[in-house]
């Protein structure tokens, strides 16, 4: 027995596990929001700290 086939064989469910995650990125959709979210998570901060440090206080409640 190879050692890829032993470790196999102790993971039954990676594959499952594999797919459980993957299996959302197919719709062309998904992937859009997984991308803007991920656009949206960078930025945001990045303004938040701009804003702090700059002390703009009320352009950050008029951005929101």
């Amino acid at each position: 027995m190879s050692a890829s086939a032993a470790t196999a064989a102790f993971r039954p469910g990676e594959r499952v596990l594999r797919e459980w995650f993957v299996d959302p990125y197919r719709a062309q959709f998904m992937r859009n929001a997984a991308g803007i979210a991920l656009l949206v998570g960078v930025l945001a901060p990045t303004v938040g700290v701009w804003v702090v440090l700059r002390r703009l206080a009320y352009l950050g409640d008029a951005m929101s």
